[in-house]
């Protein structure tokens, strides 16, 4: 018997381990069309560049938009894994407070960034600007994703109904 049970345990295991496998190809494949991304963002925001810089930039652009929503998909796919219980409270109290952590942490800093070189560009005086602290542009998906967690509850609800789910 334990070899029958061995068997099913090494069955589970391997499937699971493929399924992982396939997610994180996926990330890694995601992970390279966002900083494709970010390279091709920087030929927008030259001052200097010369029409084939943008032709390039918005050729790359174009081919790495995937990349984030590959990212949201993957989400999706582990939250809304029937085998996988995730409660509200998990939600609204470990998963979008470490999100809004690192929003507030990454605007904190880039804001920094900005008072820093603001300080070197104007010799060493500063005044203060509350523009500083407004949250950068390339940090949108975070308030995306947490308003995407706010509604794995009742997704969750709508993929586990089989007779729901016929009508989707």
């Amino acid at each position: 018997r334990w070899h029958i049970r061995y068997k099913k345990f090494s069955n589970m295991l391997q499937k699971k381990i493929q399924n992982v496998a396939y997610l994180d190809v996926l990330r890694i494949i995601a992970t390279f069309g966002v900083i494709t991304l970010h390279v091709c963002a920087d030929g927008f925001n030259r001052y200097h560049y010369t029409s084939f810089d943008w032709c390039v930039s918005a050729i790359g652009d174009s081919l790495v938009r995937w990349a984030v929503p590959i990212f949201v998909m993957i989400s999706g796919t582990l939250f809304l894994n029937p085998n996988k219980e995730i409660t509200v409270k998990e939600i609204f109290f470990k998963r979008i407070p470490r999100l809004l952590y690192a929003y507030v942490f990454w605007t904190i800093f880039y804001s920094l960034i900005v008072i820093c070189r603001d300080i070197v560009i104007n010799g060493g005086e500063y005044t203060f600007k509350l523009g500083h602290f407004v949250p950068f542009y390339h940090l949108w998906f975070l308030p995306m994703l947490m308003g995407v967690y706010v509604f794995i509850p009742f997704i969750k609800k709508i993929v586990s109904d089989e007779k729901l789910m016929k009508y989707g």
